[in-house]
């Protein structure tokens, strides 16, 4: 600043478990992690793996993929970046992400067994991408950005051919976490349009 103050986000994060809960609060037990900040988690549509983001620094964390009935997780993103938004596919073959490798965060999938390494799936001058949803016929996913005039804006990206995003909703409010329905007919949302996050 003019004053030469300088403000700057400290590395330290507490670590996280990831526990299980029901319906009523009640703690059932948890999942066997190497210890580490685990922010996010995605549960694969068989039920028997998550993937969860771990931060190794608030400039970078990687995908693991969690086995949830013997413990332990498996590394599935590599590098010096940040990288989460994770979601699989609903066959569970596949996996995308948002990574800021490039600068940008910007849109990747990988096979879900990680036999071949991440592609990118989109990417733009917008800084946020953030995906949060595939359809039932693995053929597009819903990804959220940011927009200087419009706040965040809801996109629909094919996953194959030119893979050119057709704009889902674009309002002066922030829209964003699409959720496309089992049947592929409704989209869920939030949007800050009342002056706080609610689902729509």
């Amino acid at each position: 600043s003019q004053t030469g103050a300088l403000a700057y986000l400290g590395d330290k994060l507490a670590s996280t478990k990831l526990v299980w809960f029901d319906r009523s609060g009640r703690e059932l037990g948890g999942v066997a992690l190497p210890d580490g900040r685990y922010a996010e988690i995605s549960f694969a549509p068989d039920g028997r793996r998550a993937a969860v983001v771990r931060y190794t620094s608030v400039n970078e964390s990687d995908i693991w993929i969690a086995d949830l009935e013997r413990g332990g997780a498996t590394r599935f993103t590599f590098g010096t970046a940040i990288n989460n938004y994770v979601q699989w596919s609903a066959d569970g073959s596949r996996i995308v992400f948002a990574g800021d490798r490039n600068g940008p965060r910007d849109i990747y999938v990988k096979p879900a067994s990680g036999a071949t390494p991440e592609e990118p799936l989109y990417a733009s001058k917008a800084l946020f991408k953030d995906p949060s949803s595939w359809s039932v016929d693995g053929k597009s996913v819903v990804f959220d950005d940011l927009d200087s005039k419009t706040n965040r804006d809801l996109w629909v990206l094919p996953v194959d051919g030119d893979r050119k995003p057709t704009l889902y909703m674009r309002t002066p409010f922030n829209e964003q976490s699409g959720a496309i329905s089992p049947d592929g007919r409704w989209m869920a949302y939030a949007s800050d349009e009342s002056g706080r996050l609610e689902i729509y």
